[in-house]
């Protein structure tokens, strides 16, 4: 536990020494604008929800025995993972948008 907080207490004092200074022109954007900029473009790299039915067909093709061909299940679990990624990735950046 004193690990991590120490991690986290060095990744803050990271952030803050690359936080860009703020001078007194109107013309420059704010840290906020900053951020708040990058979000939007990561967002807008951000693919959408992989769909598992556009997987080519022998991806999850059946055995005789009705079982599902290893690389199916893997490529399965592996969507299932990204999406569930995507989606943290999302709401995070999403969230830090509204807290800004």
């Amino acid at each position: 536990m004193v690990y991590q907080q120490n991690l986290v207490n060095t990744f803050v004092d990271t952030v803050l020494l690359m936080q860009p200074r703020v001078s007194a022109g109107a013309s420059e954007k704010s840290p906020e604008e900053i951020v708040t900029g990058k979000c939007e473009e990561f967002l807008a790299l951000l693919p959408g929800i992989l769909d598992k039915k556009k997987a080519h067909p022998e991806t999850f093709k059946k055995l005789e025995s009705g079982a599902t061909v290893s690389l199916g299940v893997f490529v399965g679990q592996e969507i299932d993972r990204f999406n569930k990624l995507l989606t943290l990735v999302r709401k995070n950046l999403e969230d830090l948008i509204k807290a800004i």
